[in-house]
């Protein structure tokens, strides 16, 4: 019962459903791709212990792994990357309206299971700053959160022990995009293919739709289409322009991280996280259930650096960043046409992520 909140499906966990049909399918000796299965042909193998359980039991199951990933990624991730010994109470306080956010109850909703694998991602980046003989398991985990999500590539700027050694870190993230493609051949050249066809045609798509629950430049786009009826080249020319920003700012960012030789900026994981969010061609509402820990993260970054001085704290893009995170708090039920699309909250924390990486280091050459 979620009244005018989100745009339920009944009957409830339709994702889930989804790729449980897809996991009995290769049981039996079927395809992974015979019904409506959109993932890549390993999520649908590790999702196959949960399909000898009976009735609601995956739904329950999924859903508690979803609430104890939550917990992890905003309160026990950014306190162990920040090797401190506490959270500040503001952290409890957005951890906490968190699980009444629009995103993670969406995610719910849907079974879904992007929690899980941006779990996986932060889980191996703990490893592998932490532990550097379980690497191997930082690795595997990261590979398993690309297989079930595929954006969480983009984290691997996070595996990296000195900035300056270029030849290794391009050797290590070779092996990792290569060892991800290998994983798409699991179950045959025909799987892979079928899926890599599929993916093609979600990203080439570009259209009309009144639906705003996809914050993705593509998505944003189509719903600003369906109001403004925008001509097909300014449409795409504007996707590309857009992705080209968002991928231009992210990249100054961990220019700023390469440059310092910091190897857990907390701006560059926020932009990371918001690259994943609004990159893709498809980004359902439900994966901001994931933003508010790398929020918590640079916040706690910014309270440490302005502790003793708070003269020169940057009010202006905490701010926005702020107020934009609460913003995906709420539904798009709950907003008036124009604010209905997450995508430009996302790009104004993404900018305003630039600023304060930009305002750190401008006082790190000065010092």
């Amino acid at each position: 019962a979620n009244g005018n909140f989100l745009p339920a499906i009944r009957p409830i966990g339709n994702d889930l459903n989804l790729i449980l049909d897809a996991s009995r399918s290769v049981l039996s000796g079927g395809s992974v791709y015979a019904g409506a299965n959109k993932y890549p042909p390993l999520a649908t193998l590790l999702f196959i212990p949960l399909t000898f359980l009976q009735g609601d039991a995956p739904f329950q199951v999924l859903t508690l792994l979803n609430y104890l990933c939550y917990a992890f990624i905003t309160l026990i991730f950014p306190i162990r990357l920040s090797n401190r010994r506490d959270l500040p109470s503001w952290a409890w306080f957005l951890a906490a309206a968190g699980l009444y956010s629009y995103g993670l109850l969406f995610e719910i909703e849907r079974g879904q299971f992007n929690l899980i694998a941006v779990a996986c991602a932060f889980s191996a980046i703990l490893i592998f700053r932490r532990m550097p003989r379980q690497r191997w398991l930082a690795f595997v985990l990261l590979t398993i959160a690309i297989q079930l999500k595929l954006y969480p590539a983009v984290f691997v700027f996070f595996f990296v022990d000195d900035w300056k050694q270029w030849k290794i870190n391009l050797t290590r993230w070779t092996i990792l995009g290569l060892a991800n493609i290998f994983m798409l051949f699991i179950l045959g050249v025909d799987t892979a293919l079928h899926y890599i066809r599929a993916m093609t045609s979600v990203v080439a798509s570009l259209g009309i739709n009144d639906w705003p629950v996809s914050h993705s430049v593509a998505s944003f786009l189509d719903f600003s289409n369906y109001y403004m009826g925008i001509n097909p080249v300014v449409l795409r020319a504007l996707q590309i322009i857009l992705q080209v920003l968002i991928l231009s700012i992210t990249a100054y960012i961990l220019r700023n991280a390469w440059l310092r030789n910091r190897l857990t900026d907390a701006h560059l994981l926020l932009a990371c996280t918001l690259t994943a969010l609004t990159i893709p061609a498809l980004s359902n509402d439900y994966t901001l259930s994931y933003l508010v820990g790398p929020a918590i993260y640079l916040f706690m970054n910014l309270e440490s650096n302005h502790s003793v001085d708070g003269k020169d704290f940057p009010v202006i893009p905490v701010a926005l960043i702020t107020l934009c995170l609460a913003g995906t708090y709420f539904s798009y039920f709950q907003k008036p046409i124009p604010l209905q699309n997450h995508f430009p909250a996302l790009l104004t924390m993404l900018i305003c992520t630039a600023v304060l990486s930009a305002r750190e280091w401008r006082a790190y050459k000065i010092t």
